[in-house]
């Protein structure tokens, strides 16, 4: 009986610490705080949105499909040698909300894990081949700069 004396004082101060810490609605004179649940912005009210990627509130479910629709469109520029200047912070944001969700998604099934960790890979895979081909078009663009040096 004293640990469960023991573990109920504790609970009570420990509610009574976060009771102090996030005041309740009712015994704040302040303006009550409500919580409201974002939506999905590609199924509306039907699932509440668990990240933000390029100002759109998604799902798991539409984060991962707009992501693969992205990065194919990535790739496709990447190997058509356009500019991805404009794209590498989609590339960083994609992989950093797909980790995010890893870290913290417990309730994720199996085959939505499998989907945000083909993400995080696609996206730095994009990422690094980007970094390349910038380096490489740098030194293309400067050769004597190299030349330079070694003459001083």
């Amino acid at each position: 009986m004293g640990r469960a004396t023991l573990f109920a004082g504790n609970q009570k101060e420990g509610q009574v610490m976060l009771d102090k810490i996030v005041p309740s609605a009712e015994s704040s004179h302040s303006l009550a705080q409500t919580r409201r649940v974002i939506r999905c912005d590609a199924c509306g009210s039907e699932q509440a949105a668990v990240c933000l990627v390029e100002l759109r509130f998604l799902c798991v479910e539409h984060f991962v499909a707009y992501c693969y629709e992205r990065l194919a469109d990535c790739e496709k520029i990447l190997s058509e040698s356009q500019r991805l200047d404009s794209r590498r912070s989609f590339l960083r944001e994609c992989a950093t909300e797909a980790a995010k969700l890893l870290l913290i998604g417990r309730g994720l099934q199996n085959i939505d894990r499998a989907r945000l960790f083909d993400v995080v890979l696609w996206s730095n895979e994009l990422f690094y081949r980007l970094m390349a081909k910038s380096k490489t078009n740098a030194g293309e663009m400067f050769p004597a700069a190299d030349n330079s040096a070694s003459l001083c």
